[in-house]
């Protein structure tokens, strides 16, 4: 048997885990309080800023890694092959004063409309690509992994 799923249901899908992911729950996969948006809003550069332990990478540094990462994948949904990523420089922030943690959050925010707008905007027949859904769907696993690394973060900080 073979079944058939309109695009617009799958558009919708993408953007509901995401969205579980940036700042709405809905019980997918989240409980109340744990969205991105909720994770990072109360933090302070000082928090942000601390290592998960010693020599690693901060909540900055997830945070600017998953930044990257967006802009990586965004080329990709938009049909560009973009030249290898240097993936060390998504990590290279650790600390970062007031200023630059309310840019990181912010870009991470405009992301998350950039990439609602993308998945809108590619054309039906894209959808057919298994490479793009998995692309898509690597998108939202990917988002979910790394709130769970900042989730884990505030916990080792007791917050």
């Amino acid at each position: 048997m073979t079944a058939s799923v309109p695009v617009s249901e799958i558009r919708s899908a993408i953007k509901l885990a995401l969205g579980e992911a940036f700042d709405t729950v809905i019980g997918m996969y989240l409980d109340k309080g744990e969205t991105l948006r909720e994770s990072l809003d109360d933090l302070t550069a000082e928090q942000a800023s601390v290592p998960i332990h010693p020599g690693s990478n901060s909540i900055a540094s997830q945070v600017n890694h998953m930044n990257f990462y967006f802009d990586v994948m965004k080329n990709y949904l938009v049909g560009q092959e973009p030249e290898r990523p240097d993936w060390s420089l998504a990590w290279k922030v650790i600390e970062v004063d007031e200023d630059q943690w309310s840019d990181l959050k912010q870009g991470l925010r405009d992301r998350q409309t950039e990439l609602y707008g993308l998945i809108d905007a590619v054309p039906d027949e894209v959808f057919a690509d298994p490479n793009f859904l998995a692309g898509s769907y690597g998108i939202v696993a990917h988002t979910a992994f790394h709130l769970g690394q900042i989730r884990h973060a505030r916990a080792a900080q007791g917050l």
